[in-house]
């Protein structure tokens, strides 16, 4: 196989590569608008608690959609650090969002269906993040 054969090969996968950073930057998008529109609602709280609760969320949420565009920028330019980073985030997600649903079953909460989806959408996407990155083929082309 000559070199331009090589480079041929490697460019959809290099193409497929930032297609997928650009999905996981998207990913972050929902994290922000749901830190917007409790900022845009306003916290507040009948206790103490609840308030730090709130504060909580918003923070969370803030930093989970922050990091997922940081992270997604570094897939798109193909860095190693970003490709280790993504897979971890994507287990902090799960993490997260199997504890959430665990606050709100307890919690009698009446959101558990958009959440549920959510938790599915994070675990298709963590599935698929972790086979897709960690082939080897897609792992050499990181830098």
């Amino acid at each position: 196989m000559g070199a331009s054969e090589k480079a041929s090969a490697a460019k959809p996968k290099s193409l497929l590569i930032k297609a997928f950073g650009i999905f996981a930057s998207l990913f972050g998008v929902p994290y922000l608008i749901q830190a917007r529109n409790m900022l845009s609602a306003g916290v507040s709280a009948s206790s103490s608690f609840m308030l730090l609760v709130q504060v909580a969320i918003l923070t969370l949420d803030f930093v989970l959609g922050m990091a997922a565009i940081i992270i997604a920028t570094g897939l798109v330019l193909h860095k190693e650090w970003a490709r280790i980073l993504w897979l971890a985030f994507v287990l902090l997600l799960l993490l997260v969002h199997f504890s959430v649903t665990i606050i709100y079953l307890v919690a009698g909460s009446s959101r558990m269906v958009g959440l549920t989806w959510w938790v599915l959408i994070v675990i298709l996407f963590s599935i698929i993040s972790w086979v897709f990155l960690s082939r080897p083929s897609i792992k050499d082309q990181f830098q």
